[in-house]
């Protein structure tokens, strides 16, 4: 399937790796594992809904980037969001690692971000 609508929404994790983010992926409960603790330490760089919850959705391949993502969707609203590692260079170029490590940031899209969590909807 693929995301090939336009107002998909991104969402940008630290993983140690690109090597590390695809064992991380693989496994749903794996993957949980990671995430929810960054939602909790973290809440304000993931959709308001995700409060409400979240579904493992699928795996994605990326053609452009040569990269494996995983997709989650929200319980609330069912909408979809694709996880990334923040090492991989977003298709639009809208990464940017100049804000310091562990500063926060508005952005002219009204997310927030920072070197390492980043959440950007267009």
């Amino acid at each position: 399937m693929g995301i090939s609508t336009a107002g998909h929404k991104t969402i940008c994790v630290p993983a140690p790796s690109e090597a590390d983010y695809q064992k991380l992926i693989q496994k749903g409960s794996t993957f949980r594992t990671y995430l929810d603790p960054l939602i909790e330490s973290y809440p304000e760089l993931f959709p308001p809904e995700i409060a409400n919850g979240y579904w493992l959705h699928d795996i994605l391949r990326s053609k452009k980037l040569n990269l494996t993502t995983r997709r989650i969707q929200m319980v609330a609203s069912k909408s979809v969001y694709q996880v990334r590692p923040d090492a991989c260079t977003s298709l639009h170029g809208r990464q940017d690692r100049s804000g310091g490590e562990g500063t926060l940031s508005q952005t002219v899209w009204g997310a927030v971000r920072c070197p390492c969590l980043c959440l950007w909807t267009r």
